[in-house]
Formats: structure tokens, sequence, C-alpha cells
């Protein structure tokens, strides 16, 4: 006999949960379709799966998809299965693993309404209906036409029209067709500019980000024949060709000249082709920030307020929560308190439900902390979810040091025995790199180097507490000492209580 082991983490499970409401109504008439599926048990598993408690949701054994299906009487207790019926189980499965598949790859068709003219006209030609091609054509270049979009799927769609029409033209003998082959050519051109354009920045973005190097061996040929053609003038190459000099060139004027033009023309390109866009350009004045140029504070908050305003970031996906959090991050820095606490009442039902209470939970934490309503940022933080698997584990015990610090609960008779000791040298022991090879090496020298630093404030202030004499050099020289650092986390708070204990001393 073989175990009763549960399938509810399967990849039929996965697909299944991702259907929305209506698709889950659809994909019942799809199963009763003789056309797509002829098994009574596989229509019967599927229904009893959306209708039963014990569902999509909770876990479900072999067992239960032999009950649900029919395979087994539904009174029949729980046990292993036979290899006959291990077997059956599979079977049901896989087959109803192979017709969600096709339904949603059925459902994409739909709703992509030129790939579905496309597949449509292909059938004229091969059924040689060429009399109602020249119909449909007119019909698809109208809607192509009219839309205002002009991103990199528009130059796509453009070079497939084109080459519809070139083909139409040889099956025909048209003598005309000189004009379709040089449309076919300029869409070719136009569609692949945009492509590696786009890639290029997504690539040269990694390297800023990862600090590793990948080879373009047509990126001087790309930048020599756009400097001189009109290909620079279509929105969607101008803005990627753009930023592709931002990104490799780092000059702050490129940035002005990508914002202006793009926050001008945002009716020409998709939420998704926005949402990159945007991404570089907060990614670009994070670099900024981390170089001392504080003007891009303001300049990241006016890009996530156009994102907010274009739903670029809670359309279609779930809000990013790098995104979400850096958001918050970035208001509080500009002192927008009140417009950080909006934001999380807002979008906070965006979230990704799985993580949604963690991400909600730290932020308040960080408000919280910046309104110095220390007590309350604690009682955030205490309740994200087992923070040993939180995303943000270095960020959350930077966090929970700080809130330590601030409640100023050390005094004589605990120095040695506070929470905070434990938690600076849990973090330290985290950055070791034998414990955390997938940490990069920025970001491992960013988080020692405020070990480092604030373990300096805390021995000070540890004196202090005794009573023991902290000379202004000392304190002078910390301060010189992460002047001098880098690359670290939070610079301005460390800065700030060093500041505090040369008051102390004072």
């Amino acid at each position: 006999m073989l175990n009763n082991s549960y399938v509810h983490e399967s990849k039929l499970f996965t697909l299944l949960r991702a259907l929305n409401t209506q698709e889950i109504d659809e994909f019942s008439l799809w199963l009763a379709s003789p056309i797509h599926n002829t098994s009574g048990r596989i229509r019967q598993l599927y229904e009893v799966l959306k209708k039963s408690e014990k569902g999509l949701d909770t876990p479900c054994t072999k067992f239960d998809i032999l009950q649900y299906s029919g395979a087994a009487p539904i009174v029949a207790k729980h046990r292993d299965l036979s290899p006959k019926e291990e077997i059956t189980v599979r079977q049901l499965m896989h087959k109803l693993n192979t017709q969600v598949q096709k339904y949603m790859a059925w459902k994409k068709s739909e709703e992509d309404e030129f790939e579905s003219k496309r597949l449509f006209i292909q059938t004229l030609f091969d059924k040689k209906l060429y009399k109602l091609i020249p119909n449909e054509l007119r019909k698809i270049e109208k809607k192509v036409m009219s839309s205002p979009i002009r991103d990199v799927p528009y130059h796509e769609v453009a070079f497939d029209l084109a080459e519809l029409k070139f083909g139409f033209g040889i099956v025909t003998g048209n003598r005309k067709n000189n004009i379709e082959a040089q449309a076919v050519i300029d869409t070719l051109r136009q569609s692949s500019l945009s492509k590696i354009l786009k890639y290029y920045c997504s690539m040269i973005n990694l390297e800023n980000l990862r600090k590793v190097e990948y080879h373009y061996p047509f990126i001087g040929f790309v930048g020599e024949y756009m400097e001189k053609n009109e290909d620079k003038n279509i929105p969607c190459i101008r803005v990627y060709y753009s930023l592709l000099k931002l990104l490799r060139e780092d000059n702050p004027q490129y940035y002005y000249d990508l914002k202006d033009y793009l926050f001008n023309n945002l009716e020409m390109f998709s939420i998704q082709e926005t949402r990159q866009f945007l991404n570089h350009m907060t990614n670009y004045c994070t670099r900024s920030i981390q170089k001392g140029s504080r003007n891009f504070i303001e300049e990241k908050q006016e890009v996530y307020s156009i994102g907010l305003e274009t739903k670029c970031w809670s359309t279609g996906v779930y809000f990013s929560t790098p995104q979400f959090l850096s958001i918050i991050i970035n208001a509080l820095l500009l002192d927008k308190t009140a417009w950080a606490e909006q934001f999380v009442e807002e979008y906070q039902n965006t979230l990704n439900p799985s993580t949604k209470k963690d991400i909600i939970n730290y932020g308040n934490t960080l408000i919280a902390f910046h309104k110095k309503e220390f007590e309350r940022a604690h009682d955030f933080l205490t309740k994200i979810y087992a923070s040993g698997d939180f995303a943000y584990h270095m960020q959350y015990r930077i966090l929970l040091i700080k809130i330590h610090y601030e409640l100023k609960g050390l005094n004589i008779g605990n120095t040695d025995s506070h929470s905070i000791n434990y938690e600076l040298e849990a973090m330290r022991q985290y950055v070791i790199p034998t414990r955390n090879k997938k940490m990069s090496e920025a970001r491992r020298k960013s988080y020692n180097n405020f070990v480092k630093i604030f373990k300096s404030i805390l021995e000070r202030h540890k004196k202090l507490i005794y009573k023991e004499k902290v000379s202004p050099k000392s304190i002078e020289k910390l301060k010189e000492k992460l002047q001098n650092i880098s690359p670290i986390v939070e610079r301005a708070w460390l800065q700030e209580k060093i500041e505090e204990l040369m008051e102390q001393i004072s």
C-alpha cells in the first residue's frame, strides 16, 4: 500500500487557486463542453473541489481526489492507496491539470484581440479564402492605428500586421507590394530597436544594482544609429534611449529630459510599460540619494505620486512589497507622516494576502518610529509573524535595535543583559559570509558598518550610564569615522545619536 499524501501544494492546485471568481465558473462550462472534455470524473472532481469546504485552500489528500472524482465511495474512511489507485489519482490530476492549462491559454488568447484576429487571418490563408482577407486586414489595421498606446508591444503588433499585409501581397501577386515590403522593414527595425533598448536598460540597471557586468556587442552601433536617424523621435524608442543614456552615463540632465518627456506623454504607454519606466527612475533616484543628492528624495516622491495616480503599481498585480515600503520610507524622509499613513490605509488591500499583515505592521512600525511613538512602534514590530522568516529580516533587526535604544531602557542593572546586546550580536552573526552566502558584498558591508558604528555609540552610552568620563575628542573621532565610512545603512540616525552623546557631555 502507498501513502495517502497531500496534494494541495501541487501544480494543479496552484493553477486552480490562480483562477478568479469569474474564471472558476467559466472553467466549469469549459469542462462541461464535450469539445474540450469527455471525462465525467474530471468534471465531477472539479465541481466538488470548487464547492467543497475542503476545496482549493485547505489540505487535500490523494484519497480525497479519489472520492471527489467518484473513484472511491464518498463515505469511505481515509486510508493508504493501492498501486492501482495511485495510478488513477495521477491520471485524474494530470488530465485536470492539462484542461486548466488549455483553458488558461485560451483565456489569454481571447483577451489578446490582435492575436485572435491574426490567428483567424492565418486560418484564412491556410484555407485559401483570400477574398475574405483584405476586409479583415483593414479592420485590424484600423484598430491598431486608433490606439493611443505606442509602447514596445505596439511596435511588435505593427510589425506583425505589416508582415501579414506583405504575405498577402506575395500570395495574390500584388504589384504594389513594394510599399508593404518597405513597411515590413520599417516596422521590423522599430520593433527590434524598442525591444533591444528596453532590455539593454534592464540589464544595465541590474549591473548598477548587483555590481555585475554583461556583454553588449551591439550597443555601440545602436548608439551611433540613434544619434543620426529619425527613429529616436518615436515615443517608445525616445524614452528608452533617454533611459539608456541615463543608466550608462549617470548624468542628471538625462533624468530630467526623460522625466519631462515621459510625464507629458504618459497616455502613449501602457500601465505595464509605465511601471517599468518609473521603476528605473526610482532606482536612479535611490542611487543619487546614496551619493548625497538629497534633492532626489523630492524627485522620488514625485515619481511615486505619478505611479499612484496611474495605478501602475497596483493594477493587474499585487502591489510590490519593496515599492510599498520604499514609498513609506521616502515620505517619512520628507516628514510627510500624514501622507504615509493615508497611503497605508488606502493601498493595504492591494498587497499579497500571504504577506499583507506583516508588511502593514512593518509599515506602521516605520511611521510610529518616525513620530517618536517608540512603544507603539515596538508593539507593531512584535506583531510581525515569524520574524526569522520575514523577508526584511535585517531591516527588522535594525529597527528593533533602534527602538530599544530610543526607549532608553538601559540602566546600571541591565547594561550587559539588555535585549539590545543580543540583537546587535545576532545582526553581526547574520552577516557573516559563511552563514549568509546569498547576501551581496555591498549589502554585507553596509550592515557590518552599521554594527561597528552603533556598537561604538552603545559603548559610550553605557559609560555615561556608569557616570564614566567620555571625552569630546572620542565622540568627534566617532563622528569623523561615520563620515568616512561607506557603505552604511541608517547614516542619518547614527549621526543623530552621536550628536545626542555630544550634548550629554557638554
